[in-house]
């Protein structure tokens, strides 16, 4: 591995995309400050055609942060070349201020010694795993055994392969996406489908979109659940000393409701998911799913207080239910009456045509 490092220059682009390449360049970049105060890293996106990325850490305490973040940096990258600069302010003129370079590595040199697997040594086993593994899976067919043994080994081979890139050598779910969609396009390109095999890929598509469903239900449920939950006030928190230890870092029961830990990251993680769920589904099924999930919740010990809020919930959501029908009812009827509209103008069109033919 490192024999390769020396012969071959480093993709810093793609490595420079790590949060754990970019967590090292920050506990470089703030040195024996307290790391507390320095928890952030900001990457810029590197301008078009230009060498150089910047970056930025924010300190936390208020009293220094001006808005711009005590450090900056500056990646070269063509050679890696990793520049720190801190803000001096003018002790006389606080308005006045400048950045100094304090500090300056090599990316190289920086992730010696650490377990990054490097940008250039990946690419080509990871494409010809995945390719293999999408050449066996086309070929793989219910009637033979072989065919499907060869696939489950080879789904087996590239998984693993991609999970111990992504866990244990902090290659990023978008570099790995990258590389897949580049065999996938490639792959198919080179295999062009017959009208039969189409057929065949259409409804394993929709067979395993049927498949599906059902836990993507019970998966929006099991969020807005969570949702509600935290706006009556339930929360791991609150459990008893001897429940938080044995459940510590997992996930939590308050009342035989599971309760799990959220990050703000997480929690606006899920509100997005719920949000795309929610996209793609009619009206009636997401007031379909709240309605069960409010339903369930009343089975809980609530007190007054959360009593009076889940029924102000359910109050909100049959509301809303009512003016989405409403809406829906009037635009079936301006509908209606163009299409009623038209088929007037043709039939009288119609007429007029008959008459001159007479």
């Amino acid at each position: 591995m490192n024999k390769v490092a020396k012969e071959m220059p480093l993709d810093i682009e793609k490595l420079v995309n790590r949060e754990q390449v970019q967590d090292l360049i920050r506990q470089y970049a703030i040195g024996d400050k307290k790391e507390e105060k320095f928890p952030k890293i900001e990457m810029e996106k590197p301008l078009k055609d230009k060498d150089a990325l910047f970056f930025s850490i924010t300190s936390t305490d208020t009293a220094t942060n001006w808005g711009a973040g005590d450090l900056k940096g500056k990646i070269d990258m063509k050679t890696g070349q990793i520049n720190i600069y801190k803000r001096e302010i003018d002790g006389e003129n606080w308005s006045k201020n400048s950045w100094v370079l304090q500090r300056e590595t090599n990316l190289q040199e920086l992730i010696k010694g650490q377990d990054i697997a490097p940008a250039f040594d990946y690419t080509k086993e990871m494409s010809q795993k995945y390719e293999t593994y999408l050449q066996a899976q086309k070929q793989e067919t219910p009637e033979r055994t072989d065919t499907i043994l060869d696939r489950i080994i080879a789904e087996q081979n590239y998984f693993t392969f991609k999970e111990d890139l992504v866990q244990e050598h902090g290659l990023s779910e978008e570099e790995v996406k990258g590389i897949e969609r580049q065999v996938m396009k490639a792959f198919h390109q080179g295999n062009e489908q017959t009208p039969e095999e189409k057929f065949k890929e259409a409804y394993k598509q929709q067979l395993q979109e049927v498949l599906e469903e059902p836990q993507a239900e019970q998966t929006y449920k099991e969020q807005y659940k969570q949702e509600v939950l935290k706006q009556l006030g339930f929360s791991p928190s609150k459990e008893k000393a001897k429940e938080k230890e044995e459940s510590k870092d997992k996930e939590k029961t308050t009342n035989g409701v599971q309760m799990k830990k959220e990050t703000p990251e997480e929690r606006e993680k899920r509100l997005q998911q719920m949000k795309e769920f929610e996209s793609k589904q009619p009206f009636s099924k997401v007031y379909q799913l709240k309605k069960e999930v409010l339903k369930e919740l009343k089975d809980l010990p609530l007190t007054d207080a959360q009593k009076a809020k889940l029924m102000q919930l359910e109050k909100a959501l049959d509301q809303e239910k009512k003016a989405h029908d409403k809406d829906h009812s009037k635009e079936t009827s301006i509908k209606k009456f163009f299409k009623g509209a038209k088929e007037k103008k043709a039939a009288k069109k119609k007429r007029a045509e008959y008459e001159l033919e007479r």
